[in-house]
């Protein structure tokens, strides 16, 4: 896996808000040929909702995201920095693969992203990991620094945790009108103490 000091001293990493940067890097054996990618960067560009219906892998619009329609001309994400290192060590991959005439693909690869990414991302890396199940596939990301988010100042006071902000995200129903488990008590221990409507 990468350091993340070793990968934000790669030649083209960004700090840019705006931008998401992908380190990526392989070991990799295709048949009897050995390939390796010591870093590469990849950084977040237009792409079109149409260049996504032509990926190899099946790239979603999931998550948030911007407003804009999926319909109407949004951005597409296989622009996404995650989704180009994955594609392109694809098309790498695949190219390989018929120069060997030999579909045995086995080694490691490793990413990491500036950025937490999204679902759309997660869902072409658990693809490509279906695809090539002898390769070690390892995936990091961190937060971005403070100062690299746009209008967020590393100066700004830090906000307590509440319990309140600790409870699932997902809504619980209150389990009082269902049948008592264990009797009628509760299971939760000290889940129960700080959430005392979740059972």
């Amino acid at each position: 896996p990468w350091q993340i000091t070793e990968a934000m001293a790669m030649p083209g990493w960004t700090t840019n808000a705006r931008r998401t940067t992908v380190a990526r890097r392989y070991a990799l054996r295709v048949g009897s040929r050995n390939i390796e990618d010591p870093g590469t960067i990849f950084t977040s560009a237009f792409a079109s909702a149409a260049e996504d219906n032509t990926a190899d892998f099946i790239v979603v619009w999931l998550g948030q995201g911007k407003a804009d329609s999926p319909s109407t001309g949004r951005a597409g994400r296989s622009g996404d920095a995650e989704c180009r290192a994955m594609m392109a060590t694809h098309e790498m991959l695949k190219k390989v693969v018929l120069e060997e005439g030999s579909d045995e693909v086995s080694g490691s690869v490793a990413f990491h992203t500036s950025g937490v990414p999204c679902l759309s991302c997660v869902g072409v890396a658990a693809q490509f990991k279906r695809h090539y199940p002898r390769i070690r596939f390892c995936f990091t990301f961190m937060n971005r620094p403070l100062s690299e988010r746009e209008g967020v100042l590393d100066d700004a006071p830090a906000m307590e945790p509440s319990m309140f902000s600790m409870a699932p995200k997902t809504p619980r129903r209150n389990d009082s009108a269902a049948a008592p488990r264990n009797n009628g008590a509760s299971q939760g221990g000290a889940w129960d103490k700080y959430n005392p409507g979740y059972r």
